[in-house]
């Protein structure tokens, strides 16, 4: 939105959540979200425009595109906080997919934050990740399988013939069976 390109373009704020996944490549959010920006102090409402506080310095802030956005770590950071917990698990694959850090990584950044708002929910959100999806619709499939009862399926498996070469690959299989 036009108020999101103000907000950056003046230098105090940076494109965040769903508005920075999708600058990364990781395309997760809802259809029609709003942008979304991180700002240090207070600033008015603008439709359109979901508007967070706080503070982002240093390897936080990297520029994709000429805009000032998220590092795609603190962007996972941001959105696997405050978000349900399927949706949080999709957040985190694509983008620890698109920009190539560990899930677990998000532990590490815990740790330096104590006490965060929505911090206890990381284990869970990080034990159920796995960046080798490669849409949302994988990711949320993958969980309801696993919420079914299900065993966990192998993703992006390969199907070779008797001779090795690869004939296909699955999202998600069960090659046991």
């Amino acid at each position: 939105s036009h108020a999101a390109y103000l907000l950056v373009a003046g230098g105090d704020g940076v494109l965040a959540g769903y508005s920075a996944a999708l600058l990364h490549g990781a395309d997760c959010g809802p259809a029609g979200a709003p942008a979304e920006v991180l700002v240090p102090g207070t600033c008015r409402r603008h439709p359109g425009l979901t508007v967070h506080y706080g503070q982002v310095s240093g390897p936080e802030v990297i520029q994709v595109d000429r805009c000032r956005v998220t590092s795609p770590l603190r962007t996972a950071w941001d959105l696997c906080r405050r978000l349900p917990e399927t949706e949080a698990v999709v957040a985190l694959d694509a983008l620890a997919r698109a920009g190539r850090f560990a899930p677990a990584d998000l532990l590490t950044t815990r740790a330096g934050r104590p006490g965060a708002r929505g911090c206890r929910r990381l284990d869970a959100v990080v034990a159920a990740s796995d960046p080798r999806a490669e849409s949302p619709p994988e990711s949320r499939l993958r969980l309801a399988l696993v919420a079914a009862g299900l065993p966990l399926p192998h993703v992006q498996y390969e199907i070779r013939d008797e001779y090795g070469f690869v004939l296909a690959r699955s999202d998600l299989a069960y090659p046991e069976v």
